[in-house]
């Protein structure tokens, strides 16, 4: 077993390591203190040996040569120079001569803040280092100080290597501000609604109608997913720019929450639509209503499966990759085009039964009995053509992602899915304020609407204001 096999399968201090030392010849013993000395060793993935560390090593392996009559001369000047060469080495001497070695790392982590930030300036007002190297030095460095970490991340010339990053990260979170918006919207058009419009139902169960709760989730799962996604994007430059050994599980636990809000928008909005659109389809389908509502169940059921793959694919990582990430994305993409395939049906299903229906609705002549549905007809159109061009996108997935070997198609297609949705989100709420404006307008013209210092008298007529002895 050769010294790298070695170093990289054994603890440094286990007996392992220390029978194979005794065993070696004197060269091969330099060679691997050395390496041990300059930091080329770790424990695992972003877990170093610290400088105090790896000095207490190197005198366990004096120690036990030593009583194995295994030391030799030039073994111990090795292990006894180690640690003057860390304290007579200065910031100009590391970055001059061990700048892309371990050794770098090892006299970094060894230092104070202040000495740390110094060197990152340094690397940055460097013109010999172009923006690409000091990505790779910084992920080298793997430096763990957060004030550090900024520093890094604050670099002119990461900037040119994650700018895009940072935008995609920006357009994300202005989708979920934008998501915010509407929710706060819905909330004020919530309130008067229940405050002005006189009717037989309490104001809580107003607020609290299943449109408006299913409404308010689309916003919020919709504003939800933006935003872990940008969080995922936050993580991912963490990662790449400083090596944060965290980022990597924050990242794929903030992109799996992101898939499962995605996947909580398509459950909420395909309640919606049922909710929205039951009486139409009674009415264009009175024979086969029942069979479309078994179609929407089973439609959501199958909006989770890509939401499986992913938690799948994240918590599993090494048996997929036995497996094979092709034949893993494989399935994932199926399981997507699958659910996106029934959303398109169930889109292009509506869409003939709104247009069934608006006929039908022209035919007839009470148009003020009518003119509610008729509302919702023109905008369950519209926001099922949206919809059209949602679920297509998902279909078109497979063939998008297949090639992108950088990822920049995934964060634009994600980018076109967001805003599609959010369109169709507030297609919605603009149906809800035209349904509430209807409502409004019928309400005075029958009315049932208590004007100011009026009360309603509950049969169409308006009545004076009790004085305050008649209350």
């Amino acid at each position: 077993m050769g010294p790298v096999q070695v170093g990289t399968t054994y603890r440094l201090d286990s007996i392992e390591t220390l029978v194979w030392l005794t065993s070696q010849t004197a060269s091969n013993q330099r060679l691997f203190v050395a390496n041990v000395c300059f930091g080329f060793f770790k424990k695992g993935i972003h877990d170093y040996y610290t400088l105090l560390e790896i000095l207490d090593i190197l005198q366990l392996y004096s120690e036990y040569l030593l009583k194995t009559n295994g030391l030799s001369r030039s073994v111990a000047e090795k292990i006894q120079n180690c640690g003057p060469f860390y304290e007579g080495s200065t910031s100009s001497s590391i970055y001059k001569k061990e700048l892309w070695s371990s050794t770098s790392r090892t006299w970094l982590h060894s230092q104070n803040t202040s000495i740390q930030i110094l060197f990152i300036n340094q690397i940055c007002e460097d013109p010999a280092v172009n923006s690409t190297l000091t990505v790779r030095l910084f992920y080298l460095f793997d430096l763990s100080d957060s004030v550090v970490r900024k520093v890094m991340l604050d670099c002119p010339k990461i900037q040119d290597v994650v700018g895009g990053l940072r935008l995609n990260m920006a357009i994300f979170n202005s989708i979920a501000a934008v998501s915010a918006i509407g929710a706060a919207a819905l909330a004020m058009l919530v309130y008067y609604e229940a405050t002005i419009l006189v009717g037989s139902q309490s104001i809580l169960e107003k607020v609290c109608s299943k449109f408006n709760v299913l409404l308010c989730c689309c916003f919020v799962f919709g504003g939800l997913d933006n935003a872990l996604f940008a969080l995922f994007i936050w993580f991912k430059i963490l990662n790449e720019v400083t090596g944060m050994a965290e980022g990597v599980q924050m990242a794929d636990a903030s992109i799996l929450a992101s898939d499962l809000f995605h996947t909580l928008w398509c459950i909420s909005y395909l309640s919606f639509c049922w909710i929205r659109s039951e009486s139409i389809l009674v009415n264009v389908w009175p024979q086969t209503h029942w069979l479309i509502w078994i179609f929407f169940i089973l439609s959501g059921i199958a909006m989770f499966g890509p939401l499986l793959s992913d938690a799948v694919f994240l918590t599993f990582k090494e048996l997929v990759f036995k497996i094979g990430l092709r034949s893993m994305n494989t399935i994932s993409f199926i399981l997507e085009a699958l659910s996106s395939c029934l959303l398109l049906l169930i889109d292009a299903l509506l869409l003939f039964t709104f247009t069934q229906f608006v006929k039908q609705l022209q035919e007839n002549l009470n148009l003020e009995k009518t003119q509610r549905v008729l509302i919702i007809c023109q905008y369950g159109l519209v926001s099922s053509i949206i919809c059209v061009i949602y679920s297509g996108l998902g279909i078109a997935k497979p063939i998008l992602y297949w090639n992108d070997h950088h990822g920049e198609n995934a964060f634009r297609f994600k980018i076109l899915t967001s805003v599609v949705s959010l369109m169709v989100t507030f297609t919605l709420l603009f149906m809800k304020l035209s349904l509430f404006f209807d409502s409004k307008r019928t309400a005075v013209t029958v009315g049932i609407m208590k004007p100011e210092g009026k009360e309603h008298s509950g049969n169409g007529t308006t009545l004076p204001a009790k004085s305050s002895q008649e209350k």
